[in-house]
């Protein structure tokens, strides 16, 4: 008998919690549902983890995690996720995000426009997830004299303009706006420059490292690039050479990956620990 008392008064008080701290529909702005955790989403080309996931009347929201599992680049525009509750939906309004190859990030995924989030249980279609790889159609650039006789040039979809420029005896360097006019994924690497001598000998550019620009249709990015030469080679400063670009600017398509789907029922104890 003492059990059976026992279990109902547990009974009896996990349904007060259940009905006092879920509360869908409340008014109250100040309460907070905090909803279940879900397990890792993997591909082969990545893995998504969800977490944080609240929602009030006016917003909800979550942490996304995506891990690039590949060698190429991937995009997320977290703006195509779409929030789904019965007669609700609703899109988040997000920055695009690049992720590098075998690398992460991470981002706040918002939903507004309504006032009627607070639910007990909602989906989310994780859209927006691309991959692009790099270098699918790569654009041919003129050679770029120094000391300059012009201060722009055009590469494909690509117009740039030189901001400054120094020639020393063993050191020469050159700074270029570029913004790419295209509608695809625009990418500038000045890693893959070289300086050419009028003798016709080739040196690569110091800035081995840079990494890839990468840029959404009106984009810009700025970037140096700087060459050594030995003094007993050429004196640089005296010299009249040319920025040979080679593969420096290219542009990719975005291909969309499949949607995902994440549905979110509401935890009451976590909950009622959120609003004590």
């Amino acid at each position: 008998m003492k059990t059976f008392i026992k279990q109902s008064f547990v009974l009896f008080f996990s349904v007060i919690a259940i009905s006092c701290f879920g509360q869908t529909g409340t008014t109250d702005p100040k309460h907070v549902n905090v909803y279940n955790e879900i397990p890792k989403i993997e591909t082969g080309e990545y893995i998504i983890s969800i977490e944080d996931v609240v929602s009030t009347v006016k917003y909800a929201k979550f942490k996304i995690i995506i891990t690039n599992k590949t060698a190429d680049y991937l995009l997320f525009k977290g703006e195509e996720c779409v929030f789904t509750s019965g007669d609700i939906s609703s899109k988040a309004v997000e920055k695009p995000v690049f992720i590098d190859p075998f690398s992460k990030k991470s981002k706040v995924i918002e939903f507004e426009g309504t006032e009627n989030f607070h639910v007990d249980n909602f989906e989310v279609s994780v859209k927006g997830i691309y991959k692009i790889i790099v270098g699918e159609n790569v654009f041919n650039a003129p050679d770029f004299q120094l000391p300059p006789n012009a201060k722009d040039f055009t590469a494909g979809q690509f117009s740039c303009a030189l901001l400054d420029t120094k020639q020393e005896t063993q050191s020469t360097w050159a700074k270029f706006s570029c913004k790419y006019n295209g509608s695809k994924i625009g990418f500038s690497n000045p890693a893959k420059c070289v300086v050419k001598l009028p003798d016709g000998k080739e040196f690569a550019t110091v800035n081995l490292k840079s990494k890839d620009n990468i840029m959404l249709s009106g984009d810009e990015s700025k970037f140096l690039v700087e060459f050594q030469i030995p003094a007993k080679i050429t004196d640089m400063q005296f010299t009249t050479m040319n920025i040979v670009w080679k593969d420096s600017f290219s542009e990719s398509t975005a291909k969309p990956l499949v949607t995902q789907k994440a549905t979110f029922k509401v935890d009451a104890a976590k909950t009622a620990a959120k609003n004590k």
